[in-house]
C-alpha cells in the first residue's frame, strides 16, 4: 500500500538533544527514517523553522525511500515526496563547530520511486548532508523517475562563520540503473547543489 501524506518533522533521529543544547547521538540498528510502498505526499522536514529532522549515526541510511517489489506503481499525476532542510550525518553544534555523527550508508537513498523532491530553490528548503559512510544522495533503480534534488549542501554544513566541510565517504550524488526525469539543480537562482 502507499505511505500517503504522512509528515515527519522536527525530530532527533538517532540522537538526542540535552539540557545544554548539545546533541547526544545513540543511532538506530536500520535506517534513520524509511518510507516504503508507493510513496506519495510524504513531507520529512520543512522549510519553516524548527521542522528539519536532525538524522545520525544510524546503522544503515539516513533516509531511506523505497517502493517495495511488487507493488503497483501509481498511475497519473500525484503529489511529490518532499524531504526539505534536514541535516543528516552532519549538524551545527549550538555551542561551536558541528556534530560529525554519519549514517553508516548513503545519507539519502531513493530506491525504485518517482516523484522525490530533495530540497528546492527556496531558502530553508535544502538539506545538509555529510559524514555519511556512503554516497551523500543515492538513486537507484529503473523505477527511479522525475525525482528532483536542489538547493542542498552534500559533503558540508552552513554555519554562521563559514563553510564547515564533512565529505560522505562514497559519492556525493549517485544514479545507478535509474529511469528517466532525474534532475541534479537547475538553471533557476538556488537550485544549484553545493556538492
Amino acid at each position: 500500500p502507499a505511505a500517503e501524506s504522512n509528515e515527519i518533522l522536527g525530530n532527533f533521529v538517532g540522537a538526542i538533544k540535552n539540557i545544554q543544547g548539545a546533541i547526544v547521538a545513540g543511532g538506530n540498528g536500520g535506517d534513520g527514517i524509511k518510507v516504503s510502498g508507493a510513496s506519495v505526499g510524504t513531507k520529512i522536514g520543512g522549510i519553516v523553522g524548527g521542522a528539519g529532522n536532525t538524522i545520525l549515526n544510524n546503522a544503515g541510511n539516513g533516509v531511506l525511500v523505497e517502493t517495495d517489489p511488487g507493488a503497483p506503481r501509481l498511475s497519473g499525476p500525484s503529489m511529490p515526496t518532499l524531504i526539505e532542510g534536514n541535516n543528516i550525518g552532519l549538524a551545527l553544534n549550538p555551542l561551536g563547530g558541528a556534530f560529525r555523527q554519519g549514517n553508516s550508508l548513503a545519507g539519502l537513498r531513493i530506491n525504485q520511486t518517482s516523484n522525490v523532491r530533495v530540497g528546492g530553490e527556496v531558502t530553508g528548503a535544502g538539506n545538509s548532508i555529510g559524514e555519511n559512510g556512503g554516497s551523500g544522495i543515492e538513486i537507484v533503480g529503473e523505477q527511479s523517475a522525475d525525482n528532483i534534488m536542489m538547493g542542498n549542501m552534500i559533503g558540508m554544513l552552513k554555519s554562521l562563520v563559514g563553510i564547515i566541510q564533512g565529505g560522505n565517504g562514497g559519492d556525493g550524488v549517485r544514479l545507478v540503473g535509474t529511469g528517466t526525469g532525474n534532475r541534479i539543480g537547475g538553471s533557476v537562482v538556488g537550485a544549484g547543489n553545493t556538492i
